[in-house]
């Protein structure tokens, strides 16, 4: 039974490889209820849309599936075309609603793993809900500056430079540069102020009527006396300067106060820096919420960051009708169907049970979420980069494993994001050679070491080498040479048994030959070194539990026996990962005691 087990496996993995275009055929014939065992395998997995691929190319090839089976398997891959090609349209239609009200989005998962895929399965990848990452807009440089400081000063680039300048003030404390007045002093002694006018009147000649000139004057020697030319020429104040809320305010008061910055008007900058830095946490542009307040008349209140994600889509759901509360998690909240399709809105994309791998989760997120924002494709909504997605996929298929489980549809998305990950790399290089950037807006592709660096810095480093193992196992292509990977798929294993040198000096040689066996089985785009022990931990997971682990008969009747049980169920779970990921799975029970408390106050 074991050898039938395995060759029925083998079976399986050679049918989804060659769905993905890594094999041309299987290694023995398919009898009928082999083809009905397949059939159930692609269901189990949620892979009957690309399953079905590899019964057209079989087809081709004189390979038949039963025509009952196949015909019921048509209809089914046709069903989820359709299905695909309506949550292309709802995701575009929530992005654009979303980014009426506010909020920049990114599609996160499903959709957005669909366009990693090659054009033969892109459509017959199974989808489920919509998963959308919110943030609210943050003010841009470009579109909250007001015109009237200088109509024509984005010619030659002064009001890039003068909001820097108006920036830079708050991050090098230069609050006692003012107080001191040495400003004036040294305004005094700079030479360029005569050269500086004559520059500001070229480029706007009514620049004199608000005392622009002057202020200007002011913010460039500013940038002379901290010695920030380098820093502007790299724009390393955009990404901060674009989170601040009150940028046209904070300029017209700036405006009356640099003509008299000579006589006492350095306080009152001063005074500006401080409510700069306390304008800095709460930086995005804030969202009205109306309230429910019992009165006639509608009141809004203002929410910022998190919660103004949180409270528009309750305001959703309230502008639905939903008299109950909608379901809210540390990372996410359900907002109304569309069409009935599920929608779960993430205020934050991924999370991690440890707090410390948390803290550094969110900080890094947080860091690349304007770059996801932006990075629009042609389908009308955003997606992650590749390198981002690299990373997220990684953290997304991690919390599944401590929560219910994994399935082989979420591993082939992670596979094809690994692809394109790879392929912008390699058509990367040159440009990174030269220091051009390469992927988003202004983001360098993350090499294989920064890639993982970061997955380690999130405790999941050994994960990511079962990952590696798997991927390769089930899907294949760590090997160009496809006819040696079928002449000798399982000489990576090889141990001394059956090696007749292995007793008298043999054991180096086999080694190395071991060694370079394995080096040609890493495929080009792995990001680490496989972990064979605990890849096969993780495949047997994946095998018994299906999709999610919804087939998963171990506990079955603790995990739908109630709160408690479940619970319980849930324990036991995480305790068969205490010798893999001692550090995750310890802290899974205090981080959800601590969530339920969480829950309470935020839902």
């Amino acid at each position: 039974m074991m050898i039938d087990y395995r060759m029925e496996v083998s079976l399986f993995f050679e049918f989804i490889q060659i769905a993905v275009g890594n094999r041309k055929s299987l290694s023995g014939s398919v009898t009928d209820a082999e083809w009905l065992r397949l059939f159930e395998f692609c269901k189990k997995q949620a892979l009957i849309g690309v399953g079905f691929t590899a019964v057209e190319k079989l087809h081709a090839m004189g390979v038949v599936c039963p025509a009952a089976l196949r015909m019921q398997w048509m209809a089914l891959a046709l069903q989820i075309e359709k299905r695909n090609g309506l949550l292309n349209e709802q995701c575009r239609q929530l992005a654009r609603r979303y980014e009426h009200d506010g909020l920049e989005t990114c599609i996160l998962k499903g959709q957005g793993n669909c366009l990693n895929y090659p054009e033969g399965l892109r459509n017959r990848r199974q989808c489920g809900d919509i998963d959308l990452w919110a943030t609210p807009i943050n003010v841009r440089q470009q579109e909250q500056l007001e015109t009237t400081i200088c109509p024509r000063a984005d010619r030659g680039g002064e009001r890039e430079l003068f909001t820097h300048s108006i920036f830079s003030a708050v991050f090098i404390k230069l609050r006692k540069f003012f107080t001191h007045c040495q400003l004036k002093e040294e305004f005094i002694k700079l030479k360029q102020v005569s050269q500086i006018k004559r520059e500001l009147k070229e480029i706007c000649p009514q620049a004199d009527g608000g005392g622009e000139q002057q202020l200007f004057a002011h913010c460039l020697l500013i940038a002379e006396l901290i010695k920030l030319r380098k820093f502007f020429t790299h724009c390393l104040l955009i990404a901060v300067f674009i989170k601040l809320k009150q940028v046209s305010q904070i300029t017209r008061e700036l405006k009356e106060i640099g003509p008299r910055a000579d006589d006492g008007g350095e306080r009152e900058l001063s005074q500006i820096t401080r409510e700069l830095k306390e304008i800095g946490p709460q930086a995005d542009r804030g969202i009205a919420i109306a309230v429910q307040t019992g009165k006639e008349e509608v009141e809004y209140v203002e929410y910022h960051g998190r919660k103004a994600v949180r409270e528009y889509v309750r305001m959703q759901h309230r502008l639905e009708g939903n008299i109950e509360k909608p379901v809210i998690r540390y990372h996410h909240i359900e907002a109304p169907k569309i069409d009935g399709t599920e929608v779960e809105v993430h205020f934050r994309p991924c999370y991690a049970h440890s707090p410390l791998r948390n803290w550094r989760m969110q900080r890094w997120f947080n860091d690349h979420a304007d770059v996801c924002m932006k990075n629009k494709t042609h389908m009308g909504f955003a997606v992650p980069t590749a390198s981002v997605n690299v990373v997220y996929q990684m953290c997304h298929l991690f919390s599944h494993y401590f929560d219910e489980g994994l399935g082989l549809r979420q591993l082939m998305d992670y596979y094809f994001a690994l692809r394109v990950w790879h392929n912008d790399v390699m058509e990367c290089k040159d440009l990174q050679s030269q220091g051009m950037w390469c992927e988003g807006l202004g983001t360098a592709v993350m090499s294989k070491d920064e890639v993982m660096a970061v997955i380690r810095s999130f405790g999941m480093g050994k994960f990511a080498g079962a990952v590696m193992w798997v991927l390769n196992e089930v899907f294949g292509g760590g090997n160009d040479n496809e006819n040696e990977n079928e002449k000798c798929p399982r000489r990576t294993r090889r141990g001394t048994d059956g090696c007749p040198q292995a007793d008298d000096g043999g054991e180096r040689k086999l080694k190395r030959i071991n060694r370079e066996l394995k080096e040609n089985n890493f495929g080009p785009w792995m990001i680490c070194e496989p972990n064979e022990k605990e890849g096969r931990k993780l495949l047997e997971e994946i095998m018994k539990g299906g999709n999610f682990g919804q087939y998963d008969e171990r506990g079955k009747e603790l995990k739908n026996g109630g709160m408690v049980k479940h619970g319980i169920w849930k324990l036991k779970r995480v305790m068969r990962l205490v010798r893999s990921y001692p550090e995750e799975a310890l802290w899974e029970p205090v981080f959800r005691v601590w969530h339920l408390g969480w829950r309470k106050v935020n839902g």
